[in-house]
């Protein structure tokens, strides 16, 4: 007997290690495989990586990879996770091309017009940021601030505030370090690095300052874990904290009326790495709704349970021929029910009550609504929809576009937007390149490096582009560019910004102490550097053979599913 149970503890334990395995194994993203659209004034647009349309960009709009951003007469503020930020100005356009995964740890940026700022933190191995334009790519090598302009002459420009990248061209490549500026046209660098004043010269320069500023916001006391401290102070504005057992400190939100719940005030949207993925309206609910567990009890209401990994949405899901319906989950995986004023965080049953006032059903041509708590049903008539049995696999559905409408911008562009009242859902089976596809839909352009990302309608190498934008190559980087070349001749086997802060820790020296009078220059053939046609250093910042003395810019459980 004795035999028995070992052997029968000794399977449950392999069992429950390799369902843990297999859980881990399907799970494809990290925290930083889905940005958040984390700010926006004026107007902003997104492409998915799968459809021509665009729709408006609002605030917690998750962006995956392949996505295009645009603003109109709007800024926008994108987190990139790992404490990383990418600002950008009125009228320009971003591919994100790529976001790191469990494999690795690579951030690629396609800038095709107007101009942008990427705050860097937590860079553990150079060159894994990457920035391309038509006429350079721009590989960030150390933690820091940096500006990157397209501009109508032909040329691309970049601006170090603080930190060191390599510009990458047709013939080599060039290192660029805090508080200089290098103009390249074309693939040619064709001048030296040049000081600039860091003081802002734009009105670009301010709206960065202020986002900047935010993030140097105090706290007082810290209760999230690290991997959320970038939520911090958004939560401490809209909510308050409070300390249950077990769990430590939670979360309160404030502001919200008695019929409020999880998952009920926002919309779905479907991306391929992770599939449907709530985007919430709450301006707080990034966080709430992508980390953690929610519960409810008398004296708090519903409060928020952090924990540190993300999730495209933590919700069980329920489907029938009419409907679809879905409920947050506990702290223990179960789905949440609340009857009464009871909230039951372990609910067993395979029967969901019908009575909770924690599970939201809509009409299935209504999960793709812009604004689910106007479309859902009421608790009347959820009598009517018959047994409800929620599971943790998400509808195996994809949205298919339907027609587009046309909205006219100056001169004679339009805007090519979706029509949500006549999006269609169809089986998955339908998908190309790992991507939706219409049946019968012809190929569509081909956005990706590695994904094989196709948007209907433009055959793939096709010449066109739309006016006053260039072809976008990659330039490859150089093996001899590091950041010992920074170091005057710093010794050692291993370069990046691990080896930069160690040596700034020994020598009190700091990138922006040094002078810039130089610069390191690595071809990568034997032939000498082209002397074609440069261009000079923008004229909107003051350039000098040495630094400005105004001084630089201040930086500044287990799980179920």
């Amino acid at each position: 007997m004795r035999k028995t149970a070992i052997l029968a503890g000794f399977l449950l334990v392999f069992m429950s290690s390799w369902a843990l395995a297999a859980q881990t194994e399907e799970t494809k993203y990290t925290n930083a495989s889905v940005a958040r659209l984390n700010h926006t004034e004026g107007s902003s647009y997104i492409q998915r990586a799968s459809d021509l349309a665009y729709e408006e960009g609002i605030v917690n709009m998750p962006i995956g990879e392949g996505d295009r951003l645009g603003t109109t007469d709007g800024r926008t503020e994108v987190y990139l996770g790992n404490r990383r930020y990418v600002r950008l100005d009125k009228n320009t356009k971003v591919d994100f091309l790529e976001f790191p995964s469990k494999n690795a740890e690579r951030t690629k940026l396609r800038l095709w017009t107007g101009s942008i700022y990427i705050n860097v933190r937590n860079l553990r191995k150079e060159r894994s940021v990457e920035l391309q334009t038509a006429d350079a790519t721009f590989y960030i090598l150390d933690n820091g601030l940096y500006r990157l302009d397209v501009m109508e002459n032909a040329e691309s420009e970049v601006l170090v505030f603080r930190g060191v990248v390599e510009v990458s061209g047709e013939e080599g490549s060039v290192l660029v370090k805090s508080e200089q500026k290098l103009a390249v046209s074309r693939g040619r660098i064709a001048a030296k690095p040049a000081s600039f004043m860091t003081t802002a010269a734009d009105g670009f320069d301010d709206w960065n300052e202020a986002r900047e500023a935010k993030l140097r916001t105090v706290i007082a006391e810290r209760r999230l874990p690290s991997e959320l401290e970038d939520f911090e102070a958004e939560l401490d504005a809209f909510g308050r904290w409070s300390q249950v057992e077990p769990y430590g400190w939670v979360w309160v939100p404030g502001g919200i009326d008695a019929e409020w719940y999880p998952y009920h005030n926002g919309s779905w949207t479907w991306l391929p790495l992770c599939g449907w993925t709530w985007v919430p309206y709450e301006p707080w609910g990034w966080a709430t709704h992508h980390y953690g567990r929610w519960h409810w009890n008398m004296g708090l209401g519903w409060y928020w349970i952090p924990m540190a990994y993300w999730g495209p949405a933590w919700v069980d899901w329920w489907w029938n021929d009419y409907y679809y319906g879905w409920a947050p989950l506990s702290y223990w995986g179960y789905p949440c029910v609340v009857i009464g004023n009871v909230f039951y965080g372990r609910w067993e049953d395979p029967h969901y009550p019908i009575g909770s006032r924690a599970v939201t059903v809509v009409r299935k041509d209504q999960l793709k609504a812009r604004d689910v708590s106007k479309v859902a049903l009421s608790r009347d008539a959820l009598r009517d929809v018959g047994d409800i049995r929620l599971g943790a696999q998400a509808p195996s559905v994809r949205p298919v576009p339907g027609s587009l409408l046309a909205d006219p911008l100056d001169g004679n562009r339009v805007l090519l937007r979706k029509d949500g009242n006549s999006e269609r859902l169809v089986p998955r089976e339908f998908r190309e390149g790992g991507l939706l596809r219409d049946p019968g839909e012809s190929p569509g352009r081909y956005i990706g490096e590695s994904q094989g990302r196709y948007i209907k309608g433009i055959e793939p190498g096709s010449p066109s582009l739309p006016p006053g934008e260039r072809r976008i190559r990659r330039f490859d980087s150089s093996p001899d560019v590091t950041l010992r070349r920074y170091f005057d001749g710093e010794s050692g086997s291993k370069s990046g910004s691990f080896l930069s802060r160690i040596y700034r820790s020994i020598t009190g020296n700091s990138p922006s102490s040094r002078s810039s009078s130089g610069s390191s220059y690595a071809p990568r053939s034997s032939g000498s550097k082209s002397s074609g046609s440069g261009s000079s250093p923008s004229a909107s910042r003051g350039s000098s053979s040495s630094r400005g003395s105004s001084g630089s810019r201040p930086s500044g459980s287990v799980r179920k599913k």
